[in-house]
């Protein structure tokens, strides 16, 4: 009787192929799904980075702009610098319509 429950005891020390393989399967799922989670917050990031890099961009550009003209007609006088855009008449078509 001693030797049986010895032996129980022993093959209780180690864990079976069946529970490695569920837990290697487990871990694995686990894994992937984090990946994906991160993954799509990664390209949601660079999306709105992106965003954020044109707006910068843009407002970059008419402050060069902004400084030139002002380096061309002398920031020190008084002059008035005025930019007419190829969409004024479209805008004002459209008010009076």
């Amino acid at each position: 009787m001693n030797r049986i429950f010895y032996k129980m005891q022993k093959r209780k020390k180690a864990f079976s192929l069946a529970e490695t393989i569920v837990a290697l399967t487990v871990g694995s799922m686990i894994l992937v799904t984090v990946l994906v989670i991160f993954s799509r917050i990664e390209k949601a990031a660079d999306a709105i980075e992106r965003k954020l890099d044109s707006t910068q961009l843009s407002s970059e550009i008419l402050q060069r702009i902004a400084e030139d003209l002002d380096r061309m007609t002398g920031a020190d006088r008084a002059v008035k610098n005025t930019v007419k855009s190829n969409n004024d008449e479209l805008y004002e078509q459209l008010g009076e319509g």
